[in-house]
């Protein structure tokens, strides 16, 4: 009898492989979708984009990451106006966001002397441990690379240089009349340039 069920195991194992190569390749498509970094910033630039022509974002609240064994979960408070095709639109766009989410909390409410409906929606990203964070350097640009730096130190190196005094005269003197073509190309503000 033990041979028996041991034959008929050894016939099942052809079987066998095939259904854990398909429970194989499921998983690493459902990996795939958890592996979208949630703490890099995009997923708030995305919440951005899907909110597009919709309605208005009043507020985005995260919470602190919560870390499990396998997955991490940012749990975030987002509040919108709008109307409600916008609303409902908003809601059915989060569908499309890269990152796996869960609505666990959805309040619509009328804002008073407005047409439009604010929303409080409770969301729950999911995401694997261990995802490298970097997406949103590759996709948008985020500012400068030194903050303190002025923003405007390409615009004043490409200015030409004019003989223009900025000084302020002093009093009991007479002012120096610039000439009209001196005055036009100097530059219009002056910012410390390192």
């Amino acid at each position: 009898m033990q041979i028996n069920k041991d034959e008929q195991l050894v016939k099942q194992l052809p079987k066998l492989k095939q259904q854990l190569q398909q429970i194989e390749n499921e998983l690493s498509m459902l990996k795939e979708d958890f592996a979208v970094p949630i703490t890099d910033g995009s997923t708030y630039v995305e919440l951005g984009l899907q909110s597009q022509d919709k309605v208005s974002i009043v507020g985005v609240y995260p919470q602190p990451i919560v870390i499990k064994d396998y997955y991490q979960v940012l749990p975030m408070k987002v509040e919108i106006m709008g109307s409600y095709q916008g609303n409902l639109k908003f809601i059915q766009a989060l569908e499309n966001m890269p990152a796996v989410l869960e609505i666990t909390k959805l309040n619509i409410s009328t804002v008073d002397g407005s047409p439009e409906l604010k929303a409080d929606i409770t969301l729950l990203l999911y995401s694997l441990n261990g995802v490298s964070s970097g997406r949103l350097q590759e996709q948008w640009e985020v500012g400068r690379f030194d903050i303190f730096s002025p923003s405007l130190d390409h615009l004043l190196n490409e200015m030409p240089k004019s003989n223009y005094d900025y000084s302020q005269p002093s009093q009991g003197k007479a002012e120096t009349k610039q000439s009209p073509d001196s005055i036009r190309n100097s530059p219009i503000y002056q910012f410390p340039v390192r």
